[in-house]
């Protein structure tokens, strides 16, 4: 946590238990920790191509702030 913000990374469920609530378990958890720590916001960083994930941050209250991506030389 750093000025109140918590940017959890590198998160995933194993490919055979998806779908059967555990990112959501894990995504509450990491709520409530970095709020125990003193985080008043959450930031994640999801690949747009993830549905899945995305559609858990948005049940969850989670909106797009903003896209980025990697640049390297060709």
């Amino acid at each position: 946590v750093a000025d109140r913000w918590a940017v959890p990374s590198c998160i995933a469920v194993a490919e055979p238990a998806r779908g059967l609530g555990h990112g959501r378990a894990m995504l509450h958890a990491l709520i409530v920790e970095a709020s125990q720590l003193g985080a008043r916001q959450l930031g994640l960083q999801v690949e747009a191509s993830y549905t899945r994930a995305r559609t858990l941050c948005d049940a969850e209250g989670f909106i797009e702030h903003h896209r980025y991506a990697y640049l390297s030389r060709p």
